[in-house]
């Protein structure tokens, strides 16, 4: 990078290293394909509730029939009982935990991963010849603003062995942004 005055306000900071953008280069690509994978499993966690729910609400609207049929039997009316009572928890659970909203919250910031992620492949190809000090920290305070907003999420956990081949094939499915887009120095 060119010798150049520190930005106003950036003063008592060091410069923006190449390692630094390396680093939440990888962040970047990584929680890209890993909050794919985290919003699956947070959608299929709402679907399996919602479907206990209303399987257990069917039988227990079957049941109940039969069971003010035959209004003597006591086990009867207990097991309709409880299995209305199931079906209500079922049907609390994913919205207690919020699973669905999860998922959605998951699939936008890895959107928004993907882009930052794209930001800053060009950043560090860029910066080797032609970016300040204050453009760099622009696209890395972007990075650190989709990363806080991650970090909101209540059930997220990185690198489960299950989902690392998955994160692979995804990351290696998503073409980069430097791909489909010229370099800002105009190039590539």
């Amino acid at each position: 990078m060119p010798d150049e005055q520190p930005a106003p306000g950036w003063e008592s900071q060091p410069p923006i290293t190449p390692e630094r953008i390396q680093v939440c280069e990888d962040n970047a690509r990584g929680w890209t394909a890993e909050l794919q994978v985290y919003a699956d499993r947070m959608q299929r966690l709402a679907d399996r509730w919602a479907l206990t729910a209303g399987v257990l609400a069917a039988i227990t609207s079957l049941s109940v029939w039969a069971t003010l049929a035959e209004t003597a039997n006591g086990w009867a009316q207990a097991l309709v009982a409880i299995i209305g009572v199931l079906s209500s928890f079922a049907a609390l659970v994913p919205r207690i935990k919020n699973y669905a909203e999860e998922a959605g919250q998951a699939r936008q910031l890895s959107t928004r991963y993907g882009r930052v992620y794209g930001k800053l492949v060009d950043a560090r190809l860029w910066a080797e010849d032609h970016a300040t000090d204050s453009v760099l920290r622009q696209v890395l305070e972007e990075f650190e603003d989709v990363k806080a907003d991650k970090d909101q999420l209540r059930y997220i956990r990185y690198a489960g062995r299950s989902s690392q081949k998955r994160r692979r094939r995804l990351a290696t499915e998503q073409p980069s942004q430097t791909e489909t887009q010229p370099r800002p120095d105009g190039t590539g």
